[in-house]
């Protein structure tokens, strides 16, 4: 949103972590449960730590939506969230190579071991990230191990791996600043080809 795009977040209803980023990125993991106190029989409150977090989450999130920069969608099955893409992407079709997909689902962890998730294996990881650019014909596949995904991932394409990292020099820095910026100058690039 900072790029001034307009976002459709299709996020898992009732799902705390289905929050978008830029609204709920210095909140705890569990935001429901350690940002809010029970004051007494009625009332629940902030618990001081968290106020400001929370009254600027909930401020640029009702700003958003009411400027029409971010919609939110939400799904609760597998069934539900594929037909949501298909048809924000029948919808955003003749916007050409000027709308940009960014899908994030990551089913499998629901159904699948720890131990046995793609994403404890780095070179399993980049294997299928490759295959998936070619078997879906994406652009570039952002790959990241469970362990290190707040301070890395790896961007997938063609030609490269690029590693992006968090800036750990910035207190409250995180690795989706520098993706995005990534990200958008790639899709930048490649709308260019489509003016000239």
């Amino acid at each position: 949103m900072k790029m001034e795009w307009q976002i459709l977040f299709e996020g898992r209803l009732f799902c705390s972590l289905s929050l978008p980023k830029p609204f709920c990125s210095s909140l705890p993991d569990d935001p429901l449960l350690e940002c809010f106190s029970v004051a007494n029989d009625s009332n629940i409150e902030v618990d001081a730590l968290h106020a400001e977090t929370v009254k600027r989450a909930i401020t640029e999130n009702r700003a958003a939506v009411a400027e029409g920069i971010l919609l939110k969608l939400p799904f609760t099955t597998i069934f539900e969230y594929l037909q949501i893409l298909q048809l924000i992407s029948v919808s955003l079709r003749d916007l050409g190579p000027s709308a940009i997909f960014f899908l994030a689902a990551a089913v499998s962890d629901f159904y699948i071991p720890w131990e046995s998730m793609l994403e404890t294996d780095k070179q399993f990881l980049l294997a299928k990230a490759d295959m998936a650019l070619k078997k879906y014909k994406m652009h570039m596949v952002i790959a990241n191990e469970l362990s290190t995904r707040k301070e890395e991932v790896i961007v997938v394409t063609e030609q490269e791996k690029v590693t992006v990292r968090r800036d750990s020099t910035r207190a409250g820095a995180e690795v989706e600043c520098p993706l995005v910026e990534l990200v958008v100058d790639r899709h930048s690039a490649y709308i260019k080809k489509f003016d000239a």
